[in-house]
């Protein structure tokens, strides 16, 4: 699964989702990929997607992310015009090495890697965040749950796999491999 994502969500439980969605990461049903889609529309989203990806350079890509969507409403377009300042403090506050996240900002070294991620999107037909790609199908916007998981156990009964699931066992062990989630 394919996940596209802007640090800054169009909708109010954004951190919700994702720890729905890393339910069936944790029990191995499901592989993550992140992909940075900064939307044009949230002016901050670029300078976010950067120092997300700076943290993800310390191995604190989720903390981070989780930490921007706690904190949309000191750093976005309304609050700020350079949000930088506040995002090495939260790097600070999440224990980052500070030179290493501070350096990696102000050289916007990440770039590259963001625009590589967009172009991706693009090239996918992208119009929404969060947008998935489960079982080769585009799901754009959140869902429940239960209707996610749905659409994945779906995806995977389609494949062939043995790790679907019925929605009442929740507790059924796979007998694949743990799924991991990457950037």
């Amino acid at each position: 699964m394919l996940i596209l994502g802007a640090p800054e969500g169009a909708y109010a439980n954004a951190a919700l989702f994702i720890a729905l969605v890393r339910k069936l990461i944790d029990k191995g049903i499901i592989r993550l990929r992140f992909i940075d889609f900064p939307l044009s529309m949230h002016r901050n989203t670029w300078p976010a997607s950067r120092a997300a990806a700076c943290a993800d350079e310390q191995g604190k890509f989720w903390p981070f992310h989780d930490a921007l969507f706690q904190t949309q409403d000191e750093w976005n377009g309304e609050a700020t015009s350079n949000p930088n300042p506040f995002f090495k403090q939260l790097a600070s506050r999440l224990q980052l090495n500070q030179q290493q996240f501070d350096q990696c900002v102000d050289s916007k070294k990440t770039q590259a890697k963001i625009q590589a991620h967009e172009q991706l999107a693009q090239q996918q037909h992208i119009g929404a965040t969060p947008s998935f790609i489960i079982g080769g199908k585009l799901v754009e916007g959140p869902r429940p749950y239960d209707q996610f998981k749905a659409l994945v156990d779906s995806a995977l009964a389609r494949s062939g796999s043995p790790v679907a699931t019925t929605p009442a066992d929740s507790t059924k062990k796979s007998t694949a491999t743990k799924a991991r989630t990457t950037r």
